[in-house]
């Protein structure tokens, strides 16, 4: 990589630097929602696996493996 910066080298035009700039701001949101999307599974998974042991469900009331 050059030293002097990541475009340093690239000739961009308002237009083009724009569309760069936007495309890095959607795939930073992208994963901003993805991240948050993960920590909700994962408080959910907790919420759960704390309900569980709290009410085990009862044999009778579990899927047969046949």
């Amino acid at each position: 990589m050059n030293p002097t910066g990541l475009l340093s080298g690239m000739h961009l035009t308002p237009y083009s630097a724009a569309a760069y700039a936007i495309a890095w701001v959607i795939y930073l949101g992208y994963l901003g929602r993805i991240l948050l999307r993960m920590k909700k599974v994962a408080a959910e998974r907790e919420e759960l696996e704390r309900t569980l042991t709290r009410n085990p469900v009862t044999p009778s009331l579990t899927r047969s493996a046949s």
